[in-house]
């Protein structure tokens, strides 16, 4: 499998991370499972909107890269079994590319940053008062205890959206309040 070489201090040949040169493209993930499944759609035609999910999901989310609209193929390894998933530690292994694209960030002569900038939007935020939007009410409280009900930690920073329907265009638009 060829690799492709990203620098990150030229003056050491310990500074450089491998990625695999195969990628698939995320705009075209998005257009081939873009169509709603149907009750009718088989079980393997479901684990396949599954994937697709998952590898948008790695490539725009948690492994983002600005080199490419790709998402590396080494990624469809993790989704071989659908029914009895290993364990991964997913969260440490976002962090840890974080923390590599900040400090490949900081070198001399770096312009741009990948990785997941949301994550790092979100904590800035619940640290800093300079630049964190203000709610416009009492934030919906974080946690509860079933696991399926309750808020993500981000949900404090945004406002309600409420859906209407514009007769004129024939959908349904949402304004913030």
């Amino acid at each position: 499998m060829p690799y492709k070489y990203r620098i990150y201090n030229p003056n050491t040949s310990k500074e450089r991370l491998s990625v695999s040169a195969y990628s698939i493209r995320l705009k075209w993930v998005r257009a081939k499972f873009s169509e709603p499944l149907q009750e009718w759609h088989s079980d393997e035609r479901v684990a396949q909107y599954t994937r697709g999910f998952c590898m948008d999901l790695f490539g725009s989310v948690m492994f983002p890269d600005s080199s490419t609209d790709g998402v590396p193929a080494m990624y469809l390894q993790f989704l071989n079994d659908l029914e009895t998933p290993r364990e991964y530690n997913w969260g440490g292994a976002v962090l840890a590319h974080l923390y590599r694209e900040l400090s490949r960030a900081c070198l001399a002569g770096v312009d741009t940053i990948a990785g997941p900038m949301l994550l790092l939007q979100i904590w800035s935020w619940t640290r800093f008062t300079i630049g964190r939007p203000n709610p416009r009410e009492e934030p919906p409280p974080f946690g509860g205890a079933d696991e399926d009900t309750r808020n993500a930690f981000g949900v404090k920073w945004t406002t309600r959206h409420l859906w209407k329907h514009n007769p004129h265009l024939g959908i349904k638009i949402y304004n913030s309040r």
